[in-house]
């Protein structure tokens, strides 16, 4: 558990673009356990002050959240955002989406994702990477080859993608 122990870091080196915002201590162990290694470019913040561990850090963080609109913040528990102050508008709260996982209701169930971790991991990557692909014009331009992908194991969803119809 390496990542409980305050490393050397440069603090002024390091670019806050990406902010995980979890309720507490708990819940920052568990996601640094189950979540962090998937990917890495975040800084995991909570709402009790324990992450990050560095209080050099935990200061950058905080003041980032309050003052730059250019963040991406994703949050879970969003208990953590009451009282808060907080610049940016590139919010994502999954509360919603792992709820539905748990819910009883028939509806829920039909829609659910099934989540794990790696599932969790790759929505919070795809949220955190759409300012790097709108900045070289990835979501401008058509350059994803379709060639390589089988519209029949997709259906629908290549026609919402690609605007081609399947047939």
């Amino acid at each position: 558990m390496d990542y409980l122990y305050p490393q050397k870091i440069s603090i002024e080196t390091i670019n806050i673009s990406n902010v995980i915002l979890l309720p507490n201590k708990l819940a920052g162990d568990l996601y640094m356990k189950e979540f962090y290694d998937k990917y890495v470019d975040v800084i995991v913040c909570t709402a009790d002050g324990e992450y990050p561990i560095d209080s050099r850090l935990k200061e950058k963080t905080l003041t980032a959240l309050e003052n730059d609109v250019k963040i991406n913040l994703i949050v879970i528990g969003d208990q953590s955002l009451v009282d808060r102050k907080i610049a940016t508008k590139k919010l994502l709260i999954l509360d919603d989406l792992i709820m539905m996982d748990f819910s009883t209701s028939r509806l829920d169930i039909m829609s659910a994702l099934e989540l794990d971790s790696y599932k969790i991991t790759s929505i919070i990557k795809n949220f955190c990477t759409q300012g790097k692909k709108l900045k070289i014009g990835y979501n401008l331009s058509n350059v994803i080859n379709y060639k390589k992908y089988d519209p029949s194991k997709f259906n629908s969803l290549y026609t919402l993608m690609s605007g081609k119809d399947v047939n």
